[in-house]
């Protein structure tokens, strides 16, 4: 079964992901800490911000 990602306001299904083997989660696992101990814990906090910044959503479209 696919994971799945639902609004618990409206129970509206927003996404579905396939499921990983154990394998493919290790695989993913360790990328994300080579990523954060070799780029991202390295940048200065104004780079990470300029990458996230526009990935995140005001909460019920209220201002950041």
């Amino acid at each position: 079964m696919a994971y799945q990602t639902i609004n618990p306001y409206s129970e509206k299904l927003l996404k579905s992901f396939k499921e990983h083997t154990d394998a493919q989660l290790e695989a993913i696992l360790a990328k994300a800490e080579e990523t954060y101990e070799n780029d991202w814990s390295l940048s200065s906090l104004a780079a990470r911000k300029a990458i996230d910044q526009p990935n995140l959503q005001p909460a019920r479209g209220t201002a950041m």
